[in-house]
Order: C-alpha cells, then sequence, then structure tokens
C-alpha cells in the first residue's frame, strides 16, 4: 500500500512539474470558415501540430524546454483564401499562457489580438509594426499607369524603397531593440533584423546585452553572424 501511494504521488508530481513547464495557446476565432476547420501551429524543434477547432476554438499544449518561435495559420487561409503571408508568429521565453483572438476570419491570423506571455505580445507588436511600414512602403512604390493600375518596379522605383527602408524601417528597429535590452524578444528582434542594420550598430547593440541574452539561442546566432563577417 506505501509503494502504491508512493507511485501515484510521484506520477502526481510528474504530472504537476510537466504543466509548470507547459505553454498553452488558445484561440478564439469568428466568422464563417467555409468548413475549413484545421489550425496548423509550427513551432522550433518539434513536429506539426494540427487541430480542428470547435466552436471556433482551438488550444495546443507544448512542453517548454528553451525559448523558441511559433506559427500559427488556418486552413482557412491557404485553402479558401490562398494567403500565404497570415501566419500569426509567436515568441515564446518561459512557460505560461497565451490567448489569441481573431475578430473576423478573412481577415486571416495576422490579424490577431494576442495576450498573456508578455514576450508573445511583444513580438505581435514588433510584427504589427514591420508590417505596417512594409505596406506604407508598397504603397508608396508604386507605379501606376494612366488608368490607375499597378505596373512593374524600375529602378528608381527600388532606390526609394531602399531609401523608405532606411527611413521608415531603420529607426523603428533600433528603437525596439533599445527598448527590450532585458528581454529575450530583443535579441531575437537584433537577430532579425541583422539584414537591415549596420554591422557596426549590430555589435553594439549586441554588446548592451546581458551575458545570459548573448549566451542565448539566438545569442549565439548574432554572435555567429558577426565573428563570419
Amino acid at each position: 500500500m506505501k509503494y502504491l501511494f508512493v507511485l501515484f504521488l510521484g506520477i502526481s508530481l510528474s504530472s504537476f512539474a510537466q504543466e509548470l513547464n507547459q505553454v498553452t495557446i488558445k484561440g478564439t476565432i469568428k466568422g464563417d470558415n467555409k468548413g475549413s476547420d484545421e489550425i496548423i501551429c509550427r513551432a522550433d524543434g518539434i513536429p506539426v501540430l494540427r487541430q480542428d477547432m470547435k466552436n471556433g476554438n482551438f488550444e495546443f499544449k507544448i512542453q517548454f524546454e528553451k525559448p523558441f518561435y511559433v506559427s500559427l495559420f488556418s486552413e482557412y487561409d491557404y485553402k479558401v483564401k490562398r494567403d500565404y503571408q497570415s501566419a500569426c508568429g509567436l515568441l515564446i521565453d518561459r512557460p505560461g499562457l497565451i490567448e489569441i483572438s481573431i475578430e473576423n476570419i478573412d481577415s486571416g491570423f495576422k490579424s490577431a489580438t494576442v495576450t498573456g506571455l508578455k514576450s508573445a505580445q511583444s513580438y505581435q507588436f514588433f510584427s504589427k509594426g514591420k508590417r505596417n511600414i512594409y505596406d506604407q512602403i508598397s504603397e508608396l512604390t508604386k507605379k501606376k499607369n494612366e488608368n490607375g493600375h499597378v505596373t512593374s518596379i524600375d529602378i528608381e522605383l527600388e532606390k526609394r524603397r531602399d531609401s523608405l527602408e532606411e527611413k521608415l524601417l531603420h529607426p523603428f528597429l533600433l528603437e525596439f531593440i533599445g527598448n527590450n535590452k532585458d528581454a529575450y524578444v530583443g535579441i531575437f528582434a537584433l537577430f532579425e533584423s541583422k539584414d537591415f542594420i549596420e554591422l557596426d550598430e549590430i555589435i553594439k547593440n549586441f554588446n548592451e546585452f546581458s551575458t545570459e541574452l548573448k549566451n542565448s539561442i539566438h545569442g549565439k546566432y548574432i554572435s555567429e553572424y558577426i565573428t563570419v563577417l
């Protein structure tokens, strides 16, 4: 009897430890999905997770071992809308709960409101900020003919695009990184932004992170990138 009690206690403690080290992603989606119920979750280092929504709700549970990035999208996006750029990206730096709300399925996962885990909220702000800037740049660099239709982008407009990236995107990236020097999302954002920032700026910003963050997965990626260059 004593052995059974110890065994039961061990199982209970093991289950409790697993729950403590778990990431839960809950989502609610409104709108007619036209029978396309499947939600897909791609995360670093684990097999692709798939789940059918129930009354517009879904939930994924993932064991946390180290910080990772998650991409969420729906069957509706790629089968009905043929929108392959509508995923919602989440940065997860610790166990916890993330809640996602989508008011209109036609707007896609990129329109999601994210609450819960701070790293996921911060990365969503970063991601939406970049998307808004890219939308502005695309609008400003469209070349239209006399009928108002968009034609190909010529060399001069490509130069203008580069100029607008320097004017609009560059300061946004540096400001976000500068405001998140104490968080994993900051080092992750620096890694994502390395192709848009000069090497001396990468080195300067990297050196301002803590030793712990510099030794993190993405911190090591940046260190290798700097070394190679």
